[in-house]
């Protein structure tokens, strides 16, 4: 399940293996899930491909991603990734909209046990292969996604095939979240719950991944995280107990964890046994006899998010940022860069701090140079790209 806040819209991915027709079955609610009365359901089947298995589902914004793995072409529990519009239920333009992974580029297969989510940047998917942690990734620019590109004969950047991938670590059990430009991974290694975190680069085909390692929790199993700026919310089992762990510094470091079921001893140590969000915990429970799904709800935690607002020319390059969120955000970097022909302002960068609903202005100064320039400015996890012309030492076009 994962949710549009552009276009509202709450969307489902489930699999059904022995299915006589769908075997991907994928439903869309508008707006507010709590008074929702009714979902469009879709389904479908990849030809030549049987035995789907897992499933995981994100959005790049108008764009529904629904992943599956399934035996075919020669694989056990390939990928299988399906794009959808809504609400027509369409392929994006020019892809094929469906993509089989045949594992040329990276061996994904066997996959299991899939989770997505995608940042600012990158559409990101994690599983188990083979005791390995794979991710794969693509960029997070529909425009990219759709340019038509080829590589090796198959869309560059829609096509699953064609991600970049790699091997993590060992481990098990994964889960991915990420915001702005960050990212963290976690899985389940030697008894442990740990994880990767770090930053990832926009509009680029590498991965492009700066990945730290944190160990979470000793003697714990089966984590899920989320990422709501820089704060990342980790649950795990421990002793038949779920705990949840905060960082506050985007996976870095984590507080004291907090035991978050009433009755102790019942949760359950089993893969997907449970899910994190900002607004509370969800874990399995064996305490009336079955296994039922109970809810722990949390406190929110204020967070900063600093936004690129506007991108202005003149006497060199300005761009004005604001902290939307309902913390401070402080001591965080900020630049502004400017590729082509450049003499002299090419780049300007700078530490800032900025209280809840503040803002400010930010400039490369004197700028000399001729000709089309391409400007990337950065602030704390934020990216905004724009193309003008350097005219000397003015600035125009923006």
């Amino acid at each position: 399940m994962v949710y549009s806040s552009e276009i509202d819209k709450l969307y489902f991915s489930m699999i059904d293996p022995l299915a006589e027709l769908y075997n991907n079955e994928m439903g869309f609610i508008d707006g507010d899930l709590s008074i929702a009365e009714e979902a469009s359901w879709y389904g479908i089947s990849g030809s030549g491909s049987e035995n789907y298995n897992f499933c995981a589902a994100t959005t790049t914004g108008n764009y529904f991603l629904s992943l599956t793995t399934e035996d075919g072409y020669g694989f056990e529990q390939l990928f299988g990734l399906f794009y959808t519009t809504y609400p027509d239920f369409e392929s994006p333009p020019v892809m094929g909209g469906f993509y089989y992974d045949g594992n040329s580029e990276h061996d994904s297969a066997p996959g299991l046990w899939l989770e997505m989510d995608a940042n600012a940047n990158r559409v990101l998917a994690v599983c188990e292969t083979n005791d390995q942690i794979t991710i794969k990734s693509t960029v997070n620019d529909e425009a990219m996604l759709t340019n038509g590109e080829m590589q090796n004969g198959m869309d560059k950047y829609a096509d699953i095939e064609q991600w970049p991938g790699e091997y993590l670590d060992t481990g098990s059990d994964p889960d991915v979240s990420g915001d702005g430009n960050r990212l963290i991974v976690v899985y389940e290694k030697d008894g442990n719950v740990v994880g990767k975190y770090g930053t990832c680069d926009a509009q680029t085909y590498d991965p492009g991944f700066a990945l730290s390692d944190v160990t979470i929790a000793t003697g714990a199993s089966n984590p899920a995280v989320y990422m709501e700026g820089s704060n990342v919310y980790c649950t795990y089992v421990q002793n038949g107990n779920i705990y949840l762990a905060i960082s506050e510094d985007g996976g870095a470091t984590f507080g004291t964890p907090e035991q978050k079921n009433g009755v102790d001893g019942t949760v359950v140590a089993e893969k997907n046994t449970a899910d994190v969000h900002s607004t509370g915990v969800v874990f399995t429970d064996t305490r009336n006899g079955n296994k039922d799904i109970f809810f722990a709800p949390l406190e929110a935690i204020a967070t900063p998010e600093v936004v690129i607002e506007t991108i202005s020319g003149g006497i060199g390059v300005s761009a004005t940022i604001k902290n939307i969120g309902d913390a401070a955000a402080e001591n965080f970097d900020w630049s502004i860069t400017a590729d082509g022909l450049v003499f002299l302002g090419k780049e300007k960068s700078g530490i800032a701090t900025l209280g809840p609903g503040d803002s400010m202005t930010i400039s490369t100064g004197f700028m000399l140079g001729f000709g089309g320039i391409d400007i990337t400015v950065t602030a704390d996890a934020a990216t905004k790209t724009a193309s003008a012309t350097l005219l000397l030492f003015f600035v125009t076009g923006l």
